[in-house]
């Protein structure tokens, strides 16, 4: 607000003065945009903007603006601050499992974030449990992606049947079928042989024992799991993933945009794949030129 004084100055005499009202209005921008300014500064601006870093960071976001609610006067800046907080905790709902999940597969939180905030926001552990529960059901479902039919024997080299012919099929005779008409027993049989199961801690387990590691504010979490995919193969699947989903299309020089943005009616006409891969690379604005240069009759 340091321009109010600047207009007191007699060479802007000969121009208009912001009305008090406006000033309210200026005022209110101020304090609700630099809230969004500091949080928006640290997600574009990271090195490594990876799904990981956005959990954090909007919980900042989110205390700013109930504090401005909070602490707030006058109608117009309530109003405003009330909007944008409404705005936010819709998204924030609807996201909420998908940021909480990434922060917890990135090594310098685990379950040590989702347990602060939890315990800050007075949840019952309700919140903490469904993302461990979501946690596990991905886990199996990655880890039953794993499981693979054995291959078929190699037969004997033709020198052994020939020398041992006679007592194989001795020994075949009396032993029996082993359920050999039993279809779903040999399936059974075969899921047995490629997945016997061990009672051993599962990867999770064991990557929530570790201890979390020293903050570091340019961390590269893919590049973490890519180095500890031999100890988590599975679960270095998990994170893979996870991390790489694109929270955000926006840009730090596009954070503030509030206009519409409509997509392109030939975007909006591609096949659904295609159309979710371009979505997710951002792609959609070097396609414009298209239709030009590859479809012409």
């Amino acid at each position: 607000m340091e321009a109010k004084d600047v207009f007191e100055e007699e060479k802007y005499d000969y121009y208009d003065h912001p009305s008090d009202e406006e000033w309210v209005r200026i005022r209110t921008f101020c304090k609700l945009t630099g809230c969004i300014y500091k949080v928006a500064k640290e997600l574009f601006d990271g090195e490594y903007p990876t799904a990981n870093v956005y959990f954090h960071l909007l919980v900042e976001l989110r205390l700013m603006l109930n504090q401005e609610v909070k602490n707030g006067d006058g109608e117009y800046f309530l109003g405003k601050a009330k909007e944008i907080l409404e705005r936010f905790d819709k998204y924030w709902d609807e996201m909420f499992l998908v940021l909480v999940t990434a922060s917890v597969l990135d090594p310098r939180f685990k379950l040590k974030y989702l347990d602060f905030y939890c315990l800050k926001n007075s949840d019952d552990g309700s919140k903490g449990e469904a993302v461990v529960d979501y946690l596990r059901s991905l886990y199996s479902r990655y880890g039953a992606s794993e499981i693979r039919p054995l291959p078929e024997r190699l037969p004997a080299p033709r020198c052994f049947m020939y020398m041992f012919e006679d007592e194989l099929e001795e020994e075949e005779e009396k032993k029996p079928d082993g359920y050999g008409d039993f279809a779903f027993f040999q399936e059974y049989l075969k899921f047995e042989g490629c997945c016997s199961r061990e009672f051993h801690e599962s990867e999770l387990d064991s990557y929530f024992k570790e201890p979390v590691l020293e903050w570091s504010k340019d961390f590269d979490a893919l590049d973490w799991w890519r180095n500890e995919s031999s100890q988590y193969p599975i679960l270095s699947r998990v994170a893979r993933d996870i991390l790489s989903v694109p929270i955000s299309r926006g840009t730090s020089t596009r954070a503030y945009v509030a206009d519409k943005r409509e997509c392109p009616e030939f975007i909006v006409a591609l096949e659904g794949k295609l159309l979710n891969a371009m979505m997710c690379g951002e792609s959609w604005p070097a396609t414009l030129i298209w239709p030009s240069r590859y479809f012409e009759t």
